[in-house]
């Protein structure tokens, strides 16, 4: 904003110097002609200001090139070698000032349905059920990896898989459940977007010297190493985040990374990356905040905050909120941008209540879910298990309303586990897992917010919004 006030002024002063300047010539004249007729001159007041408007002229649009020429894009460097990786590497136990609060959500099994078909996974398998022929049919993923979650469009799933610090994503023809490709990417998966025509991927890795040998195997090919990298020069990093991008057409791999500190990503149309730079010691850190346009893979705008990012960064009303523990003055503050990255507002704020483990700050208030099952710009979703109940409290971000669901569970047990909970169309929908029986629970969430847990067999319950489908056999929804 301030570029652009400096460039005003240049502009203001550029006119008035050459307002100042004809009126100065046009009184040098006056002057000359009265000495001819020999009448008294008057003095020339223009010059003095002319003089003024032109160093102030010169003064605007040098602040004005300053802060064109200091903009972090300056600042953000490229590294095309494992050399330039290794002296550029700066990283830092930055662990005394990592996030006090943040949501970490957790990974469910989960089913997803089309038209004609319902798919999902159990252990290495993944399992596409026909709904007119009960017909089931199934492709092996690797042994050595776990399936954590499926995604689909209109021709492809695909599966996402661990092992230690690795992901793998198959790409599976959804008419035939055949392969088409294979990625085994060095990293842990931090956000995964799909749509017809590509799927987007973000990895991340530790920051460590032999960084530039990460990489990803397509097919059992040889290593390709993740090449372009960038970073944000005199600042710490101590992580790694990488974009890759695969088109469906014919399944070519994109890659971009770039190294970061304590980050945080939030997804609404282009990716906003928020991390510390601890780069003058605690009380004076800058925040940067980053937006990363998936389609053109590059840092397409930024912008630098004081203070230290304090809860998980959110969206609301196509705002950008970020919760800055301001430790010069001793505060909370919470800072909105809009998607050019300008600040629209920023105010101190009290917490009252107490934070708790896995947390959020929305507004002046701590959103508590001790287990999270979903969190998107929209809103969150999580649950706690107090004595006989089961609490699902849903917290809607842009209203800032929440809505608790409570369900009695019907017996002591041992273990409870949420096997699977989505919400659509005003409809919660979760199976679940006591002890070692399984059961499923529908609720309208217009009708009621109270229930009954059932437990029905010891077959695990795979759900979807019209569809029920046990390990053994399709089940009618009442």
């Amino acid at each position: 904003m301030m570029k652009y006030i400096y460039l005003i002024l240049a502009l203001i002063f550029f006119g008035l110097f050459w307002y100042f300047f004809i009126g100065n010539r046009l009184n040098r004249s006056l002057n000359i002609k009265k000495r001819q007729i020999a009448v008294n001159t008057i003095k020339n007041k223009y010059t003095k200001a002319m003089f003024i408007s032109a160093c102030c002229f010169f003064v605007c649009g040098m602040l004005f090139v300053i802060k064109v020429i200091s903009r972090d894009y300056d600042a953000l460097k490229q590294i095309n070698n494992s050399f330039e990786y290794q002296e550029s590497y700066k990283n830092q136990d930055l662990q005394h000032l990592s996030l006090d609060n943040s949501i970490r959500y957790l990974v469910y099994n989960h089913a997803l349905e089309d038209d004609a078909n319902v798919y999902y996974f159990e252990e290495n398998y993944i399992y596409k059920f026909n709904l007119q022929t009960n017909n089931i049919y199934k492709v092996t993923i690797n042994n050595d990896y776990q399936i954590i979650s499926i995604y689909q469009n209109n021709n492809y799933l695909i599966s996402l898989a661990v092992k230690d610090k690795t992901t793998r994503i198959e790409i599976i023809s959804k008419y035939d459940l055949s392969i088409k490709n294979t990625l085994i990417i060095d990293g842990t998966n931090e956000l995964i977007l799909v749509d017809n025509q590509e799927l987007n991927i973000i990895v991340s890795n530790i920051a460590s010297k032999n960084s530039y040998q990460n990489g990803y195997f397509q097919n059992k090919a040889n290593k390709i190493t993740f090449k372009k990298m960038l970073y944000i020069d005199c600042t710490a990093f101590d992580k790694i985040l990488t974009h890759l991008k695969v088109t469906f057409d014919d399944f070519k791999v994109k890659n971009n990374s770039i190294c970061v500190a304590d980050e945080f990503i939030t997804y609404y149309e282009d990716l906003y990356i928020t991390f510390n730079s601890f780069t003058e010691g605690s009380a004076n850190n800058k925040i940067y905040v980053l937006k990363y346009s998936l389609d053109d893979m590059k840092v397409a705008n930024y912008r630098t905050l004081n203070g230290v990012v304090y809860s998980t960064p959110y969206i609301v009303n196509d705002r950008l909120a970020i919760v800055i523990n301001d430790l010069i003055n001793n505060q909370k503050r919470i800072v909105k941008l809009d998607k050019y990255l300008n600040v629209l507002e920023s105010h101190s704020i009290n917490l009252l209540n107490q934070a708790k483990e896995n947390s959020i700050v929305i507004n002046d208030k701590y959103v508590n879910l001790e287990n999270v099952l979903y969190y998107d710009s929209k809103y969150l979703l999580g649950y706690y298990i107090d004595n006989k109940f089961i609490y699902i409290t849903e917290y809607i971000i842009e209203l800032n309303a929440s809505h608790e669901y409570r369900f009695e569970i019907p017996k002591e047990y041992q273990k409870f586990i949420v096997l699977n909970c989505v919400k659509q169309n005003n409809i919660l929908i979760f199976s679940y897992q006591i002890d070692e029986q399984f059961g499923y629970y529908y609720l309208n969430c217009l009708e009621g917010k109270y229930g009954l847990l059932e437990i029905f067999s010891d077959n695990k319950y795979y759900i979807t919004v019209n569809n029920i489908i046990s390990n053994e056999k399709k089940i009618e929804r009442n």
